[in-house]
């Protein structure tokens, strides 16, 4: 029961952490610390993931945390039309035995999609009537325009987008750290189907679009790190460290066939999501590669050994 409690706690830390305020064809970027102490009240069985799509579409959350149950905070919320950094640090939070501290960023360029964030808390006894911890959390939202030189405007087609997610979370005695993620386009919003606590691929569905029309995007992380309360300890200490990069945009005809004549530049100009992810050869070319290295090695091999007999 106590595990239950802390998980649908931990994901109201999680659910304060971005906002989705942004307005149709510009980019903003939130950032969101915090370190928190109440008794939240939560439908049963809620998971982290399932809060950070709920903030997507209620921002209004992220108003005040004592919304949602947290009597005692201090967070530090950053948003801007460029990417932004939060950091916060409380030792201790008033009114408690909890200090914490809790930072996240967006990186948003032409070579790079990710969003970072670390949280990390410490409790000794003296407030075991309420949930403890720090959270932290990151948010991209755009609007793209997907284009393919070899389909038309307006031709209907689907996108697929992946996050790397890379990270883990350490607690001791006891504790719950883990994180979540979301991938929305447009009205289409996919989350992390279970609390992250370690390295995973997160892949949405195919999602339809129409070429040559802007569509709105959002990817967001959070991560938490805390302890439930009326559970007898001595000392808790968590920490977490999270980050998610854009490793996969993939875009086919509205039959599903592959499209690499593609690109999805930011209504705002300037990053394409396509170029933004990391290149990763696949197998095929990793042959063709060695086979043409092996062919010009042998060319040069046989021309030295021809010159070799020419001045013999």
């Amino acid at each position: 029961m106590q595990s239950k409690k802390f998980t649908t706690s931990l994901a109201v830390g999680i659910a304060l952490l971005v906002s989705s305020a942004a307005p149709s064809y510009a980019a903003t970027f939130t950032a969101y610390s915090a370190v928190l102490s109440g008794n939240p009240s939560l439908p049963s069985g809620s998971e982290i993931s399932s809060f950070l799509n709920q903030i997507l579409t209620d921002p209004t959350v992220l108003d005040n945390p004592a919304n949602v149950g947290f009597s005692n905070f201090q967070r530090d919320l950053q948003t801007n039309t460029a990417p932004v950094s939060s950091a916060i640090s409380v030792s201790p939070l008033p009114g408690t035995t909890l200090s914490g501290s809790a930072s996240s960023d967006t990186i948003y360029n032409p070579s790079a999609i990710a969003l970072n964030t670390r949280t990390q808390s410490n409790l000794t006894p003296g407030t075991t009537a309420n949930v403890n911890g720090a959270a932290s959390g990151a948010l991209i939202a755009d609007n793209i325009v997907v284009n393919s030189l070899s389909t038309p405007t307006g031709t209907s087609g689907f996108v697929r987008l992946g996050l790397s997610i890379t990270g883990a979370g350490q607690v001791a005695p006891a504790g719950q750290t883990s994180a979540g993620a979301v991938i929305a386009v447009g009205n289409q919003v996919f989350s992390t189907p279970n609390a992250i606590t370690g390295n995973t691929e997160f892949v949405t569905d195919p999602v339809a679009i129409n070429f040559g029309t802007p569509v709105d995007l959002k990817i967001g992380l959070g991560s938490a790190a805390g302890f439930p309360g009326n559970v007898p300890f001595v000392n808790f200490s968590g920490s977490t460290n999270f980050n998610a990069q854009l490793t996969s945009f993939q875009v086919t005809d509205a039959n599903g066939n592959p499209l690499t004549d593609v690109t999805a530049i930011s209504s705002t100009g300037g990053v394409d999501y396509v170029q933004a992810v990391p290149f990763s050869p696949s197998p095929t070319l990793g042959l063709l590669l060695l086979g043409g290295a092996w062919g010009v090695g042998s060319k040069l091999k046989k021309h030295n050994l021809l010159n070799k007999k020419d001045v013999a």
